[in-house]
């Protein structure tokens, strides 16, 4: 038989850690969910998910690109649970292929493009708008963007220089990026002189500086979330709510992002 005092031990402590370890959810459980996102979401995502992860102990793994190179490898299929885009044309395409769940699909975030340059280089002054620009258009120096036939940060510049007149006098002095953070690092590293990205790519790096804001465009930076059909589960549709609430929006708050409130 087993000792008396042995058959307490079990029963007051073994067995009810037992009980506990079977009831929590383990990180190596279950795969892990998927989450495509735009590159300008790199920092604040990454720290939302991190909580995410704390909060809940599932596991959630981030890749960061272009929104486009995103959306076409989701088309061919890659397992991926949750797609965030910069824009609102790569969702679209998605929906189009039925890759995505079209009553997933909600604004997320919001974004501005600033001007920016190397860290002491040019006059750093905000109010001074017109007098900013002014020295970036009639510069002979390289501006760097996001791809414009593309990638959501290059359009959005396009479209808003064009709105301004501008887009004819820089166009020849453009060096196109793979995605808004390509176009942040060749400011970073002096390749280029100046670069147009979001607010919260600048935000994120201590070598470059905000020269100007460029007025809202008629085509609102907007950062949508839709999760993939193939993949969707329970788990997925708890992570889009997650981000959506007040801890998630605290943290993209920080990171220089608009947060729009769902209607």
């Amino acid at each position: 038989m087993i000792n008396k005092k042995y058959r307490t031990f079990w029963s007051a402590v073994v067995l009810p850690l037992l009980c506990l370890v079977w009831l929590t959810p383990r990180l190596s459980a279950s795969p892990p969910l998927w989450v495509f996102a735009a590159s300008s979401t790199t920092e604040a995502l990454t720290e939302v998910v991190n909580q995410f992860n704390k909060d809940t102990r599932y596991r959630v793994k981030l890749s960061f690109a272009s929104s486009s190179a995103l959306a076409r490898q989701i088309e061919t299929g890659y397992p991926v649970n949750l797609f965030i885009s910069a824009n609102e044309q790569w969702v679209e395409y998605l929906e189009s292929k039925k890759r995505l769940l079209k009553q997933s699909r909600v604004p997320l975030l919001g974004n501005s493009l600033v001007v920016v340059a190397a860290k002491g280089k040019h006059s750093a002054q905000e109010s001074s708008y017109q007098k900013n620009m002014k020295s970036m258009i009639e510069s002979s120096g390289r501006l760097a963007l996001g791809d414009p036939e593309h990638v959501p940060a290059g359009v959005y510049a396009k479209q808003a220089m064009q709105e301004l007149g501008w887009w004819e006098k820089i166009e020849p002095r453009i060096v196109p990026a793979l995605d808004a953070r390509n176009a942040l690092a060749y400011v970073e590293r002096g390749e280029c002189e100046w670069g147009i990205v979001y607010r919260s790519d600048a935000l994120s790096s201590n070598k470059v500086e905000i020269i100007s804001t460029l007025p809202e465009s008629q085509q609102k930076i907007i950062y949508y979330a839709a999760i993939v059909s193939t993949y969707e589960n329970d788990l997925t549709w708890k992570l889009l709510k997650y981000m959506q609430g007040e801890k998630a929006s605290a943290i993209f708050k920080k990171h220089g992002f608009k947060i729009i409130k769902p209607d």
